[in-house]
């Protein structure tokens, strides 16, 4: 299929045209060309372990284009191979101890987790003093070449006791992660 677009005038506009196999255009007839996905957490989240707890935004305030991602244990499933934009924001409250480090990794795999993660994405924040709280966003370009293998998922890291990732308070995202498909692999 082709987009040409004709015009008259200065001659600007003659007969332009794109295909869309090509990934240069989006087909408004087929909706999996570009996604959109987004999710929250919907507990909050402590210990240095993977993010299990997400619910998919829906309803009034949610939206998204195409299929749905899938989670399980907290690895995520892509639904159909492309380059995706993965990004994450972490409301982390680190009220209980000084000098503590608060880490939020992206770990990706090509093997379905059988084996260490291949890529690793972080963002973090210390304090001195305890008593604090702040946001912390990751994001990354992710190629999925086998929604079967590649895959990837969200860890806590370096959470003291006593501090936790915030999930939703009254109503509140405070910690929630968007996936946009940009196009082909």
């Amino acid at each position: 299929m082709a987009l040409t677009i004709s015009g008259t005038g200065n001659g600007s506009l003659n007969n332009l045209s794109l295909s869309a196999s090509t990934g240069d255009i989006l087909d408004s007839a087929n909706t999996t060309f570009f996604g959109v996905d987004q999710w929250y957490l919907n507990t909050s989240h402590t210990g240095n372990t993977d993010i299990t707890a997400w619910t998919r935004l829906t309803g009034d305030q949610g939206g998204s284009i195409g299929s749905a991602m899938s989670v399980s244990s907290g690895i995520w499933t892509f639904p159909s191979t492309g380059i995706w934009k993965v990004y994450g924001y972490f409301d982390l409250n680190f009220t209980a101890a000084d000098s503590d480090f608060g880490n939020v990794q992206i770990k990706t795999t090509n093997d379905n987790f059988s084996t260490t993660h291949t890529n690793l994405w972080y963002a973090n924040n210390f304090v001195e003093d305890e008593g604090w709280r702040n946001g912390v966003s990751v994001s990354m370009i992710f190629d999925c070449t086998d929604t079967s293998n590649d895959k990837l998922k969200f860890t806590l890291d370096s959470a003291n006791t006593g501090n936790f990732l915030e999930g939703i308070n009254t109503n509140i995202y405070r910690t929630f992660v968007n996936f946009t498909r940009l196009g082909d692999t």
